[in-house]
């Protein structure tokens, strides 16, 4: 008989989006398109070239923070407090980045952003980064709740 598995479905959960929150990091965040009269050209900024790197980062405490919980290091409700607020800061990252899309796109210091004919859109990475933080935050809480000691 196989000995039962010291993972809990939120800390799988929460593992899968702190991966998730890492491998967006690298895909588009943003594109622009510049349009002045014959003059047509996109521009795409990744994750990596703005505030990638900091979610990148975060990724990487919430896998670390239920590594921890999972195999010991510490208690399982303190790590999925842990990975709630690195979720969560992720999950803040990136509504941030959404709000302001045209300074992700001057990243380079350019100044595209106060061009009046910049159209900038959010892309598959930055969605993923919010979808990431919020499962990682949510599954987190759920995790700590689901292992609180009875009072």
């Amino acid at each position: 008989m196989p000995s039962p598995s010291p993972w809990t479905a939120p800390q799988v959960l929460t593992a899968l989006a702190g991966g998730a929150a890492i491998i967006a990091a690298f895909p588009p965040w943003v594109e622009a398109r510049v349009d002045v009269l014959v003059f047509d050209a996109t521009i795409s900024r990744d994750g990596i070239d703005t505030h990638g790197r900091l979610t990148l980062f975060l990724g990487f405490c919430v896998l670390a923070a239920v590594l921890a919980g999972v195999y010991g290091a510490m208690s399982a409700r303190l790590a999925g407090l842990a990975a709630a607020v690195f979720g969560a800061a992720i999950l803040i990252v990136g509504l941030l980045a959404v709000l302001d899309l045209e300074n992700l796109v001057d990243a380079d210091g350019t100044e595209l952003d106060n061009l009046p004919f910049v159209d900038a859109s959010a892309q598959i990475g930055l969605w993923l980064t919010i979808a990431a933080g919020a499962v990682a935050a949510l599954g987190g809480l759920t995790g700590a709740a689901r292992r609180a000691p009875a009072p």
